[in-house]
């Protein structure tokens, strides 16, 4: 098996499942063009086990003729999350050597504020002979992927907005504290603990009145110092 690189992302649990249960040959890559995670018919039609396929770079599937331009396209719609060239043709070698010409059509979905590259191939040969159930059988994977990014885009939504709801609230609590701080009578401190040592961290308004501190004065300031 590859070894995984510390900074390739994990396929959130929900992607995953989408692309294992396709009828296609189905997978995800990372931004780095690292295969995440791909459905059985991919193993079947590129001769790679499980762990063969873990983590490789996705050039290693593509024939050499093949290698720059895939390569090229693939860095333009992760930069760009759009490209004229959705649909691209291009050979694919199998681990005995076959060449076997291929539509991929690609896309990127965001989850978490990860991007994710989804693929899904197409093999010509099962379809040269009929134009007209290409187009629909293109045709009905570009409603599939079209999709699977309005799903991610409404999750990317919603938990961008949870993370708005939280730096609000946290705000909220702060601006409370502050409140409740400065009115009490007297001096108010606290101080926080650090090996042996103790430094001032929170105090109320009093203790800029009464013993003339400024802010940047008074913050990490020891007891003893008073």
């Amino acid at each position: 098996m590859s070894k995984t690189d510390k900074n390739t992302p994990k396929v959130p649990f929900s992607l995953e499942k989408i692309i294992k249960g396709m009828p296609e040959y189905a997978y995800v890559i990372s931004n780095e063009g690292r295969v995440l995670t791909w459905n059985k018919n991919v193993e079947t039609l590129s001769e790679y086990s499980e762990d063969e396929l873990s983590n490789i770079f996705i050039t290693k599937l593509i024939c050499k003729k093949d290698k720059d331009r895939v390569a090229g396209k693939f860095m333009e719609l992760i930069a760009e999350a759009e490209d004229k060239e959705r649909i691209i043709e291009y050979c694919i070698q199998t681990k005995s050597g076959k060449i076997i010409p291929c539509l991929a059509m690609r896309s990127v979905v965001v989850v978490d504020s990860i991007k994710y590259m989804v693929g899904i191939l197409i093999v010509i040969s099962k379809l040269k002979n009929s134009k007209e159930k290409l187009d629909t059988y293109i045709a009905k994977i570009v409603h599939i992927k079209t999709q699977l990014q309005d799903y991610y885009r409404k999750i990317e939504k919603l938990h961008q907005s949870e993370i708005e709801l939280k730096d609000r609230l946290r705000f909220n609590i702060e601006a409370f504290n502050s409140k409740l701080i400065n009115n009490l009578p007297g001096l108010f401190y606290a101080y926080e603990k650090v090996g042996e040592k103790f430094f001032l961290k929170k105090w109320n308004k009093n203790y800029i009145l009464d013993l003339g501190y400024s802010e940047e004065e008074l913050l990490n300031k020891e007891a003893h110092e008073f």
